[in-house]
């Protein structure tokens, strides 16, 4: 799962950096105005909401295991209370 996030993360900040040249080149946007970008309360905002999503789904299988993990172990754990 790591690898495969870490491939992810590579390949996004490769075309984030290709995008920051072309509109640096275009003279749309320097890259210094990037780098100098505050987004205001609803951008910041969107961006938690968006940051929150994403590791709530990454991390859900986990979660999932963990639950049924659990579960099972208060399963076996009952059965045995019952069986002394």
């Amino acid at each position: 799962m790591v690898t495969e996030l870490t491939g992810q993360l590579a390949v996004a900040r490769e075309r984030l950096d290709t995008l920051e040249r072309l509109i640096d080149k275009a003279g749309v946007v320097e890259q210094s105005d990037i780098e100098a970008f505050d987004p205001d309360d609803e951008a910041s905002a969107e961006r938690r909401s968006i940051r929150s999503r994403l590791i709530a789904r990454v991390f859900r299988p986990l979660r999932d295991a963990a639950d049924h993990d659990a579960a099972k172990a208060r399963q076996e754990a009952t059965k045995d209370s019952q069986d002394d």
